[in-house]
């Protein structure tokens, strides 16, 4: 079984926030914080996949071979043929982290790329769609923020 997970751990401040949150006491909330902020990856990553097609740096993703491309009907674009990979993106709190991704067979060729197919004969461009973008960074911020926010009322 082939899975592939993006581990949110480097947002500046957020170890921190969950440092202090499990100093007081409170791994409720900390829960709960993890919990909003991988339902937001997990949201920013489908909207990746469905309709904004280029990795979290921004780069474009590389379309069809002309093969591939024949095949394709419309309503079918990259990484969505019938909507599994883009459904299948999730996220799971444990402890301290949360690990945002798919679990599908085929989720780890498509963010790294490689060979696959009968006899591997087909070369995969790596396509990433796990990772934060410099705005979905600024979203979990904001998120964080407001999270803390309320807290403190």
């Amino acid at each position: 079984m082939s899975s592939v997970a993006l581990i949110i751990d480097g947002i500046e401040g957020l170890e921190e926030v969950a440092r202090r949150i499990c100093d007081f006491g409170h791994p409720r909330l900390l829960h709960e914080l993890l919990d909003g902020v991988g339902a937001l990856v997990a949201s920013q990553t489908q909207e990746r996949i469905a309709s904004e097609k280029r990795g979290p740096d921004g780069t474009a993703w590389q379309p069809w071979a002309e093969r591939t491309a024949v095949r394709r009907h419309a309503g079918q674009s990259l990484l969505v043929q019938e909507g599994h990979l883009r459904d299948s993106i999730h996220h799971v709190v444990t402890g301290n982290e949360v690990r945002v991704g798919s679990d599908m067979i085929y989720a780890a060729i498509h963010q790294f790329g490689g060979r696959a197919g009968r006899g591997h004969a087909a070369e995969i461009p790596a396509r990433p769609y796990l990772g934060l973008s410099d705005d979905n960074r600024d979203e979990v911020r904001a998120v964080v923020e407001a999270f803390i926010a309320e807290a403190l009322q």
